[in-house]
């Protein structure tokens, strides 16, 4: 408490935050501005029913700090402006990035017996395409299967293809599709005798060697010499979860900004709030579980890990398609979006609604129109009705007014 009474800058969690402000009753009248980063997690169930609560304590028992809530993906700021002080609502948007973000899905064509090319069809306006040429893969017949075929093969092959622009991040829906993947770039870049991270000369540099054999060393300590993890970060290649002990997930994201690991696969884990300096994203895979897709926002979230602001001045992120008809899901949900500064047509459950208590995971979300992926809102008295009902922060039965993308 000594430290608290001498301090003038706090950074904590949301939780501990409420764990001060219960235990020492002198913090509240202290606080003069209270920031809230990503503030989109008042959409994520219990731990936004937690942020809310302190949000609603701050406001209750500090009246006259000023609280101010940073987001690049939250779906509807206005009502969560409006919720936050609904005599004066004051949002403030910024449109403008330092850095261009091209994202795209990638898919195959072409017929099956003479081969086909894999290209990459960008969001509009994002590649000029009078200089780009989106043809990146060609896959042939082999055996009695094309190949590459499943979904962990072409991120691979598509790893290995945008590494030469910079750091890769594929990000996986599971925890074991991120060792899959990892290993699945370990075979094709042996196939395709790639040196990840030599020099012209073909060599490895020595400061990069290094690197790596500081996280093997913190490898063998933790894991033993025998772990996969060992043969793939001597590769350049590594992956990330939440799963792997915390000595060695530092060790990799450190070898990893250093440029020593010019592949990383990783889960959410390295989805939110990590500064990583990845040229391109590839999304491998949306479905993490059954009836568990990836939200258009969490899809934004991890987008943003390409082309960090004074980090890069482009980007890319890929949505790897096995089918046409797969592209096509993906576009219409993830890419056919307004363009920034817009509303999101699917931005994932709304976070808050004005007047009303946001609604709980238990609660009924919006019907979806058959087959299309887009969310279609419920009728005027269900809304009302649901807009009654308790729970946590965060659900997707508050009004659909609109999804923000400030990325």
């Amino acid at each position: 408490m000594h430290l608290l009474a001498t301090t003038d800058v706090l950074v904590v969690t949301s939780e501990k935050f409420d764990l001060l402000l219960r235990n020492d009753p002198d913090l509240a009248a202290r606080l003069a501005l209270v920031v809230v980063d990503e503030g989109h997690l008042l959409g994520e169930g219990e731990r936004g029913l937690r942020l809310e609560l302190v949000m609603t304590r701050v406001r209750t028992i500090a009246p006259a700090a000023r609280l101010l809530v940073l987001s690049a993906v939250l779906p509807n700021a206005d009502d969560v402006a409006a919720w936050l002080d609904p005599a004066r609502p004051r949002l403030a948007e910024v449109h403008w990035s330092p850095s261009q973000l091209n994202i795209g899905v990638f898919t195959w064509k072409g017929s099956k017996a003479v081969g086909q090319q894999g290209f990459v069809e960008y969001r509009s306006g994002d590649a000029d395409h009078a200089f780009f040429l989106p043809y990146v893969l060609t896959r042939h017949q082999l055996r009695s299967k094309l190949f590459p075929l499943e979904t962990k093969d072409i991120a691979a092959e598509l790893a290995l293809h945008y590494q030469r622009l910079g750091p890769v991040l594929v990000a996986a829906p599971r925890k074991a599709s991120t060792a899959t993947v990892a290993r699945a770039v370990r075979v094709a870049a042996d196939r395709a005798d790639i040196v990840l991270g030599a020099d012209d000369s073909g060599l490895v540099p020595a400061g990069m060697r290094a690197h790596r054999d500081r996280v093997i060393e913190v490898i063998t300590e933790y894991a033993g010499a025998d772990h996969e993890l060992v043969g793939l970060v001597g590769h350049g290649i590594g992956y990330h979860h939440a799963d792997i002990p915390e000595a060695i997930r530092q060790e990799l994201e450190k070898a990893y900004r250093a440029g020593a690991l010019r592949i990383l696969a990783a889960t959410s884990t390295l989805g939110q709030g990590v500064n990583l300096p990845a040229k391109t994203v590839i999304v491998a895979g949306i479905h993490r579980g059954h009836n568990d897709r990836l939200s258009v926002r969490d899809f934004l979230n991890t987008a943003g890990r390409a082309a960090r602001p004074f980090r890069e001045t482009e980007g890319h992120v890929i949505l790897v398609a096995k089918t046409e008809q797969e592209a096509r899901t993906l576009r219409r949900r993830y890419i056919r979006l307004p363009r920034t500064g817009d509303r999101l047509v699917d931005a994932g459950p709304a976070v808050c609604r004005p007047g009303a208590r946001p609604l709980g995971p238990g609660t009924r979300g919006p019907r979806r129109s058959r087959g299309s992926g887009i969310d279609r809102p419920r009728r005027r008295h269900q809304s009302r009705r649901l807009g009654r009902r308790r729970g946590p922060a965060a659900a997707g039965a508050a009004r659909r007014g609109g999804r923000r993308h400030r990325r």
